[in-house]
């Protein structure tokens, strides 16, 4: 008897499917007005490449230090919760002050910094800034965003506290070499390839949220747009990234001593796709206001 007639019992619950049940339920996904869609950015030029966070995607952003990785990040965050979604944020630099101080100066549309810092404010500017922290709390107060400002962090304790919240629509890791890793090394390729290889087992673990990932490039990408091989620390962050995206910006001028000048006030962002495994690559600009830490589109020509 040749193999073709051999009879073969039915498998339970086989994994196996034809082309017509994939392209049916493609079909009813698209047809179902509940389906769900991406998530945007809430940057038109940058969704036209980049559609936004979907399930199970993990989305790497990347940049050299001082760059804005973490003001992205904190814009992402902003117009998400504006829009009502929820968005988890593990700040494993214990930056939660700054981040705040940011995103209430975002959001108001008045600076803090400098007047944060300076000790010789009088009665009067102490009260506008008390004024502006309290607008800002109560702008924040009924968004969803959880916060956690923790270092050493494994993504063991990353699942289980976002498994303690319901329907989260976003978790933001900053950034990915201070997670701490299973790995007992010294050896920082070992434990970022580690902590890049779970990446995919901690978004399935908390339901498919998509995970959006700060790294470094290295510091040789100074001077010119980063490439993908600028990722630091290993090849996996790469290969495990969904999508990778790079920001570039002019480094600090300097004049005719080599004195650095320090950074504008406002500066053009490039946002770079450099990876997007369902979709396009290329990139937009968009225009960082740094005393607002707000990122906004560019003025149409």
């Amino acid at each position: 008897m040749s193999i073709l007639e051999t009879n073969i019992e039915p498998v339970q619950n086989s994994p196996l499917e034809t082309s017509a049940e994939i392209l049916d339920q493609i079909i009813a996904d698209f047809n179902n007005p509940n389906r769900e869609l991406p998530i945007s950015t809430g940057y038109r030029s940058l969704t036209k490449m980049f559609s936004g966070f979907k399930r199970n995607q993990i989305t790497i952003l990347s940049a050299r230090p001082s760059v804005g990785k973490t003001c992205t990040a904190l814009n992402f965050t902003i117009n998400l919760i504006n829009k009502g979604k929820k968005v988890l944020f593990f700040d494993l630099e214990e930056q939660k002050t700054q981040n705040f101080e940011r995103m209430i100066s975002n959001l108001t549309g008045c600076p803090l910094r400098d007047d944060l810092d300076n000790p010789r404010l009088s009665p009067a500017e102490k009260a506008k800034v008390l004024e502006i922290l309290g607008l800002g709390r109560k702008l924040l107060n009924d968004k969803n965003l959880y916060y956690v400002s923790k270092p050493n962090l494994t993504l063991n304790d990353m699942k289980e506290i976002a498994l303690n919240l319901k329907n989260i629509d976003l978790v933001v890791i900053d950034h990915l070499t201070k997670v701490k890793s299973s790995v007992k090394s010294s050896n920082i390729y070992e434990r970022v390839t580690d902590i890049a290889s779970n990446l995919r087992q901690l978004s399935y673990d908390i339901g498919g949220t998509p995970l959006l990932v700060l790294a470094q490039a290295g510091r040789d990408a100074r001077n010119r747009k980063p490439e993908l091989n600028d990722l630091k620390g290993s090849g996996e962050i790469e290969e495990n990234a969904d999508v990778v995206l790079m920001l570039y910006a002019k480094q600090e001028e300097e004049d005719e001593e080599g004195e650095e000048l320090g950074q504008p006030d406002e500066q053009e962002i490039c946002v770079m796709v450099r990876k997007n495994r369902h979709g396009r690559t290329g990139s937009t600009k968009l225009l960082l206001n740094r005393p607002l830490q707000k990122l906004s589109e560019l003025p149409r020509a």
